[in-house]
């Protein structure tokens, strides 16, 4: 038995390199009978997190350092690659700029939000209110906050009513905003 076992070891290595063989031509002919066929990458989307564009939009800032365009778009860029503290800086530096910007306003309020810097969330979630009082995905991200990340029900309760009796909101956020004030009468 053991005379045969290199005898077997070569014709397992030989099954083995046929095979490669084969799967190599199927290949080609496939390729060769489907010439369309291409592989499609994730690109970044406009204002994405590529490093041409970040790159391009610093330039434009050391050009014009108050360019709130490029600002903005450089804190989209950072708040979709999770860099949070980066886009929270591009944030503000809009703010600096325009102090009642609402984008730039709901922006730090989700980069605190996600560096979990609550208390400044609400801050910035707040400050967005007094600019729109009629937005009601404001008023519902502040009652999230509230209710789940600093257990303040309380102040949680009043915008979420807001946002349930407000017949001009998503229907989708009069919804969630409805079941979370029915889940705190349940409890």
């Amino acid at each position: 038995m053991t005379a045969n076992l290199p005898a077997l070891n070569k014709c397992v290595l030989a099954a083995l390199g046929a095979g490669l063989v084969i799967l190599f031509a199927g290949s080609v002919v496939y390729r060769t009978m489907h010439p369309s066929l291409v592989v499609q990458t994730n690109q970044p989307q406009s204002g994405g997190g590529s490093m041409e564009q970040i790159s391009a939009l610093m330039g434009q800032l050391q050009e014009n350092p108050g360019d709130v365009n490029a600002l903005s778009r450089l804190a989209i860029a950072f708040s979709r690659m999770e860099a949070w503290d980066r886009a929270a800086t591009f944030w503000q530096r809009v703010l600096d700029q325009e102090p009642a910007n609402m984008r730039a306003l709901q922006g730090m309020a989700m980069a605190s939000f996600r560096m979990q810097q609550f208390e400044t969330a609400v801050t910035y979630l707040r400050k967005a209110l007094e600019e729109d009082p009629q937005s009601y995905r404001t008023h519902y991200n502040l009652a999230i906050v509230y209710k789940h990340f600093l257990q303040q029900p309380d102040k949680a309760r009043s915008h979420f009513q807001t946002v349930a009796n407000a017949s001009e909101a998503p229907a989708e956020l009069r919804e969630q905003a409805k079941a979370e004030l029915a889940q705190e009468r349940e409890q």
